[in-house]
């Protein structure tokens, strides 16, 4: 037979924040029997549309930082009012550490009473031993011989409880999701009661952290509802509330930079990197929007320490079609001097190098056409228009651009601020 000690909910002989075991608190309410309830609640032959309670599910939490998790009155359908809640909790107690507790705001709203919270064996688990991590949550709207009464019996949705835990620092715990579950010791556990204190709301279905519902009929303790057990031994219990676990997800580390990966795929050397970081010499920076940090740092391919500069790209290149000895390496420093030089009358720009070179890039500050070839979209930002060249398969132009008189001539009006040139990478 189903038995529940129950306390006189008056605060006479509850101190103010007492969670000792020994101090008497509202564990339970003390219902009375009433045949009728279930028609008064449904309608003849309705079935009521259930209230759900759901653990938060918090997501990208860092190692080491204060996970703050709500417990809410998630939907409440028109036949639903409440004067106080039980809710048993179990967590992880080597992953997450209770910092604070406190009632939610649906109850501050309300002007509710009462709320006490109780951790470990003091949580009252039937008497059996409680396992693991538990924390029970008790609220009640009025308590006897308080004056006054709440303005609302949390007949609409809100936050019944806020739990903060210190999260472990512990990398083993990266990357993880640490579960948060109502569990069950006996039938009172996780329950709902009404105003009128004649039905006590008890679990009609609990959802994992997934979404997904379990299926199936279960014993105590457990962390999947009441057993079927609790209807017989009570007429005063109803099957009306969804319970929805949560948890605390712990963000995994930053994978390590693959270097050349400029798209942040994961996977680096690939044409559309090579494609990706050619447009940045174009267009600027603007062409890095996943992180730009992180696109910045990878260019250095020919790791010489120095990011997003034509070696890098050339050598980019080089690696992708495969060129002999074409790894990362810091490449030595030929001390060359390439000479730019421009004819503004002629709008003509010419280079002086007595080798061969594989790529050239200019910076103009003013609006040019290179070759008087006008074409949408032409790399003028505004202030700057800026002009790649390179020789080579697959390349911008053909081989022959570097052994002419004059590397390009334009339309328009510019002046050449900055020039740079490889030959390798």
């Amino acid at each position: 037979m189903y038995y529940r000690r129950t306390f006189t909910c008056n605060k006479d002989v509850i101190p103010a924040g007492a969670v000792s075991s020994t101090t008497p608190w509202c564990r339970s309410l003390g219902l009375a029997v009433a045949v009728i309830a279930l028609l008064m609640l449904t309608g003849p032959g309705l079935a009521a549309q259930p209230v759900s309670i759901e653990i938060e599910h918090t997501h990208n939490t860092d190692l080491g930082s204060l996970a703050t998790v709500d417990i809410t009155l998630g939907s409440t359908p028109y036949w639903f009012d409440m004067a106080g809640f039980d809710l048993l909790l179990a967590y992880d107690t080597i992953a997450l550490e209770i910092v604070s507790v406190s009632q939610g705001g649906l109850l501050d709203s309300c002007g509710w009473e009462y709320f006490e919270y109780r951790v470990g064996s003091a949580a009252d688990c039937g008497g059996q031993p409680c396992l693991g991590g538990l924390i029970r949550l008790v609220g009640v709207a009025d308590l006897a011989g308080t004056p006054g009464s709440p303005s609302c019996y949390a007949d609409t949705t809100g936050t019944l409880a806020r739990i903060e835990f210190q999260v472990s620092s512990d990398s083993a715990y990266e990357c993880t999701f640490r579960g948060i579950q109502f569990m069950w010791y006996d039938c009172g556990d996780n329950s709902l009661t009404s105003v009128s204190g004649d039905s006590l709301f008890i679990s009609q279905g609990v959802y994992n952290y997934d979404g997904m519902i379990h299926p199936g009929d279960t014993t105590f303790p457990t962390p999947w509802g009441a057993p079927d057990t609790c209807l017989t031994d009570s007429s005063t219990m109803f099957r009306r509330v969804e319970y929805h676990h949560g948890g605390v997800d712990i963000k995994c580390a930053p994978l390590p930079l693959v270097v050349g990966d400029v798209n942040q795929n994961n996977i680096g050397f690939e044409v559309a990197d090579w494609v990706l970081f050619t447009n940045y010499f174009v267009r600027g920076l603007d062409v890095f929007n996943v992180n730009i940090e992180d696109q910045i740092e990878v260019s250095d391919v020919n790791a010489d320490g120095v990011p997003l500069t034509l070696q890098d790209l050339v050598y980019m290149y080089y690696y992708i079609v495969g060129y002999p000895g074409a790894i990362p390496h810091h490449p030595p420093d030929p001390g060359d001097t390439v000479f730019f030089s421009q004819d503004t009358v002629a709008k003509t720009v010419s280079l002086s190098y007595p080798d061969s070179l594989t790529s050239v890039y200019m910076v103009f500050e003013g609006d040019l056409v290179p070759w008087g070839e006008d074409w949408e979209g032409r790399p003028f930002d505004g202030q700057y228009t800026r002009i790649l060249l390179g020789s080579g398969p697959w390349l911008w132009n053909d081989s022959t651009i570097f052994e002419q008189d004059s590397l390009l001539f334009y339309t328009g009006e510019g002046s050449l601020v900055a020039a740079y040139a490889a030959f390798d990478g």
